[in-house]
């Protein structure tokens, strides 16, 4: 309604200002003789006070003005809070779908992990010829842990390897060393690295390589060795100072040319990888 008026209102003031200069046409309703410019500014100022009073009467006061500015502020924040909500509710759906989609990935992970290894024993850990990426597949198939950890992973299951039963899955045991890093952090720290000392003995004859370059070294023949049989016993009740007893037989020829048995035994420390002559 207050449009409306307002379109009278400007209509009366231009045909205000077209009487001013032509009541011919300002007056276009009345009779040609009674078309002065007297009646056109008269009729169509009353027209313009009439219209613009009555237009000013619709007009919205000022509380109805702020009413419906914090009316439209308020819609403007529930439709924003909607939208953000919506776009909330859409992330966190598309983050559960991402999460279950990465839950099904380390679930194939694990069971290819697993498969894979599932007839792996201890008895077929050596330091030597052991699968080399086994502890580093476990650590990719189980988030929670770190690659940092990967070395400390690997001690922990070679003290495994040489000190429990062989046939005993490596599954199962880096298990273990899975148990220990979560739940008791000081037992998986404190495992001794024994592939420090299992590397040194060959592979082919199971002699221990220092000590069997130690007794050829302090021999008449150094040509005339021929090993025999090599034995260890660990002694690792010391975790900061470890040690194995290694006994090493072997045939060689003594002063007098004569090809005899003989027998060294050394106490070897583990961690500093020295040793010392304990028995002959």
């Amino acid at each position: 309604m207050a449009a409306l008026f307002g379109i009278l209102t400007l209509l009366c003031l231009a045909f205000f200002v077209i009487g001013i200069f032509s009541p011919k046409i300002s007056l276009f309703f009345m009779a040609p003789e009674k078309r002065t410019r007297g009646k056109s500014a008269l009729i169509y100022f009353v027209g313009f006070i009439v219209a613009s009073l009555i237009c000013a009467s619709f007009a919205p006061s000022k509380e109805e003005i702020e009413q419906r500015e914090q009316a439209t502020a308020q819609q403007r924040a529930e439709e924003q809070k909607l939208q953000e909500q919506k776009k909330a509710e859409a992330e966190a759906k598309a983050k559960e779908e991402q999460e279950k989609k990465a839950a099904e990935e380390r679930a194939q992970k694990l069971n290819a992990f697993n498969e894979k290894y599932k007839d792996f024993v201890l008895g077929q850990y050596n330091v030597n010829v052991h699968h080399p990426k086994f502890v580093e597949e476990f650590i990719e198939v189980n988030p929670e842990l770190s690659k940092d950890d990967k070395d400390k992973f690997r001690k922990c299951l070679s003290e495994y390897a040489y000190t429990k039963d062989k046939n005993l899955k490596a599954i199962e045991a880096i298990g273990w060393c899975k148990n220990e890093k979560l739940n008791n952090p000081e037992a998986f720290e404190d495992h001794i690295d024994l592939d420090k000392l299992f590397t040194q003995f060959s592979p082919w004859d199971g002699s221990f390589r220092p000590l069997e370059a130690f007794i050829k070294e302090n021999m008449n023949d150094p040509k005339s060795y021929d090993h025999a049989n090599t034995y260890y016993r660990l002694q690792l009740n010391d975790r900061k100072n470890p040690k194995a007893i290694i006994t090493e037989e072997f045939r060689g020829k003594n002063a007098f040319g004569a090809v005899v048995k003989q027998m060294v035994q050394i106490e070897y420390d583990i961690n500093k990888e020295t040793f010392r002559v304990i028995g002959q």
